[in-house]
């Protein structure tokens, strides 16, 4: 069997879903199938196919790996977005092959570190990704529940999110690779940011959501009661991820106020 390992840059973005969509089949969760949906999470998670690669069996795609390629944490990253392998080519180790033949490439292109998240459950990709060289980092958990918006103790203005990260300059590294300033900032058609203040005017902080799946993609303030408060002005039920090793504080609110933790991932990290 004759493996071609290429870049994905002259690849159909439809030929690229079709391949996810086989990949996946089998999954709890069936992925989408509107091209659509993959343009826009492609381009906010500023995927770039000539540093994405793909294996092709006579000209078919069998095994992907899409790689966005950004600044982060001060380096220059490769955050895979999305690996997969159609069924019938599992076992082969192809992924394994894909990063034998990208690493070197992406090295001579200055990016010095790999990133990826995982569910914490899928054993057998952790194992996957270990022996490639990856190791397991900080923990993002995934809560969801509810705040009364009954007693009003916060003031909800929109604004641009360019105008909040100018008033609550924060860290990127703190935020997932999709949640970073330039992945909100490729989202703005779909989600909105709000200054919340307190009742006497102070401005305390501001939070990002999504406004189609009213998931919060940003949060910002060390007031967390009025923050939930706030948001809970805009949506009833609160979806937000936080890293384990960071947000304690904040997790320790959620779980007090009967927040669910209803999944967790893995990042994992290769430097080069």
């Amino acid at each position: 069997m004759k493996l071609k390992i290429v870049d994905l840059l002259n690849t159909p973005l439809s030929e690229i879903v079709n391949c996810i969509i086989i990949s996946f089949k089998n999954y709890s969760e069936e992925m989408p199938t509107d091209i659509e949906f993959y343009k826009r999470k492609f381009d906010i998670n500023r995927v770039n196919y000539e540093y994405s690669y793909g294996i092709f069996v006579k000209d078919e795609l069998v095994a992907f790996v899409i790689n966005g390629i950004d600044e982060s944490n001060g380096r220059l990253t490769a955050f895979n977005l999305g690996t997969g392998v159609v069924p019938s080519y599992r076992g082969l180790r192809l992924i394994d092959k894909i990063y034998d033949t990208s690493i070197p490439i992406l090295k001579s292109n200055q990016i010095s570190t790999c990133l990826l998240e995982v569910i914490k459950e899928n054993e057998k990709a952790i194992h996957v990704y270990k022996r490639i060289g990856f190791k397991i980092g900080r923990t993002i958990q995934y809560f969801e529940g509810y705040c009364s918006s009954k007693n009003i103790i916060s003031k909800v203005v929109e604004i641009t999110f360019e105008a909040s990260w100018v008033k609550f300059h924060t860290n990127e590294n703190l935020n997932r690779w999709e949640n970073q300033y330039e992945g909100i900032l490729r989202s703005k058609l779909f989600s909105k940011t709000y200054l919340v203040c307190d009742l006497n005017n102070n401005e305390i902080g501001y939070f990002t959501i999504n406004d189609q799946n009213k998931r919060v993609i940003r949060f910002v303030s060390t007031q967390i009661h009025t923050m939930l408060n706030a948001i809970a002005q805009i949506t009833e039920k609160i979806k937000i991820s936080c890293y384990k090793e960071n947000d304690i504080e904040l997790i320790s609110y959620l779980k007090s106020n009967n927040f669910e933790l209803v999944d967790e991932d893995y990042e994992m990290k290769l430097e080069l």
